[in-house]
């Protein structure tokens, strides 16, 4: 038997084990040597698809060290190492303002920026880490300041705009102006991403001839957790370039059943569709939701919402899952947008609560999958002052425009099934299909009443006769006591 065959038997045989035991494998994380093989990770998925199971295969960060790092750092719990001494320094090479105390007079490199005029000095090093500096054992972020500018022409068709940098390191004690200096030593290139930034974000200038240019500021950013060093592009403490591959990735290979992409307006507000999967009670559904994510992603998480009525989830609710907002410690940085989805998709087809879940029999999540499509393009969204809550009334203005193609789609098929735009239901033979305009003008009262209709099917037995229990406990306590109080006077 190969080393593989001899690997995907254990796994087999692990989740026969947990299904006896009427538990579900929701993630395979191999770990040691062969642990961080992309071949394994590719062959087992394979194997998982050919399975038709719904698991997640992922690959954690330094997987052929996790067995030795968990069993070291169980041991030495109580003896952590809490901050480290920079053992070298690390550094670009930028072009600087000129600083008459460091800098001579008349040099070849000094030259007037053509946009500014100010007086620069070229190809100097900019250290974002110094030897000896002290660098907290979790996380350290340095950052050096960047200014890029377009011509207007530029501007208006700027192509693939990347920005390739040299990082530097050096083992001396003094740091050397130049990269030229004796044993500066080139590590590796590293590529920003500027296509990522909002066209807003670039500032209008004016050169002294009276032309304009457009000029963005931005931190190259550098963080040191661990033994790793992460790098990424800023502006006002928002990150661009991570998120912007991610969304790539997850275009390339989308995650079955699984549709994301961030707004236009704002890369860390992502959009989600999630159809629901075949042999479950959200087949043929339709669920849209949001990923918050905080400016410091990937070390902390995201908020995850769903908007769509499910039976499973509150709608437009901040979600309590190992890879949301709730459990920051938890989360691992490894983790992409594309794992937050398929763990929301894994959790979502389980019968796991949690805070914003919610419990509905089958056949009312049936029932509401059925009427997913109506729900999103007529009565769906937020409203614009509700803090991320349902809004009645806003006739799907909110997906419509984070999903325009796909609302399209809706009111086609509500043609094609004549559905009744304004209640959800299948109209009766004679009476006319409305036209999308039609449709989209809804009085408040009729979406509110049918948003209403779906959100108590998502609710529990308990929540939706609470009332009656109260009562008939009431009753019952009185009862009681009366009795109790009949056999006090007998004796």
């Amino acid at each position: 038997m190969s080393l593989l065959s001899a690997f995907v038997a254990l796994i087999s045989a692990q989740i026969k084990s947990a299904a006896v035991a009427s538990q579900r494998v929701k993630m395979i994380l191999p770990v040691g040597g062969f642990g961080g093989s992309p071949y394994l990770r590719r062959r087992v998925q394979e194997w998982v698809d050919k399975e038709k199971y719904t698991i997640e295969v992922a690959q954690p960060l330094d997987a052929w060290t996790s067995i030795a790092r968990g069993a070291a750092m169980h041991g030495i719990e109580s003896h952590t190492i809490k901050d480290r001494i920079a053992r070298t320094s690390y550094g670009v090479c930028v072009d600087v303002r000129f600083n008459e105390g460091i800098h001579p007079k008349h040099h070849v490199d000094n030259y007037h920026d053509e946009y500014d005029k100010i007086l620069r000095v070229r190809d100097q090093m900019e250290w974002f880490i110094k030897k000896g500096v002290q660098i907290n054992g979790i996380k350290s972020v340095f950052r050096v300041t960047y200014c890029q500018h377009l011509e207007t022409e530029e501007f208006a068709d700027p192509g693939d705009l990347k920005i390739t940098d040299t990082l530097y390191a050096y083992n001396g004690d003094d740091t050397p102006a130049k990269p030229s200096d004796y044993g500066v030593r080139p590590l590796c290139d590293l590529e920003t991403d500027l296509n990522s930034i909002p066209k807003e974000k670039w500032k209008v200038r004016n050169k002294t001839d009276g032309t304009s240019y457009y000029m963005i500021e931005f931190d190259f950013v550098m963080e040191v957790e661990g033994e790793k060093l992460l790098f990424g592009l800023e502006i006002d403490g928002v990150k661009y370039s991570g998120l912007t591959k991610e969304y790539k990735h997850i275009q390339e290979e989308p995650p079955p059943y699984i549709t994301a992409h961030p707004l236009e307006s704002n890369i860390l507000e992502w959009v989600y569709l999630i159809d629901g999967p075949p042999d479950t009670p959200y087949a043929g559904g339709q669920y849209w939701g949001t990923l918050v994510f905080p400016p410091d992603y990937p070390f902390k998480p995201p908020a995850i919402r769903m908007m769509t009525p499910s039976g499973r989830f509150q709608t437009s609710t901040r979600l309590c899952l190992s890879i949301s907002d709730f459990h920051p410690k938890s989360f691992n940085p490894a983790w992409e947008v594309s794992t937050i989805l398929t763990g929301l998709l894994s959790f979502m087809t389980s019968e796991e609560m949690t805070t914003g879940s919610v419990s509905a029999t089958p056949a009312q999540r049936k029932q509401l999958a059925a009427m997913s499509r109506w729900w999103n393009s007529t009565g769906g969204g937020t409203s614009t002052g509700g803090g991320g809550k349902i809004g009645f009334g806003d006739g799907g203005a909110r997906f419509r425009a984070d999903w325009p193609e796909v609302d399209r789609d809706n009111w086609q098929w509500m043609r094609d099934h004549k559905i009744n735009p304004q209640n959800g239901r299948v109209m009766a033979a004679s009476a006319p299909m409305p036209t999308k305009s039609e449709g989209t003008d809804i009085k408040e009262q009729q979406v509110a009443e049918r948003i209403a209709v779906a959100e108590r099917a998502s609710q529990s037995w308990f929540s939706r006769n609470k009332i009656m229990i109260a009562t008939a406990v009431i009753v019952a306590w009185v009862a009681i006591g009366r009795v109790f109080q009949h056999d006090v006077s007998a004796s």
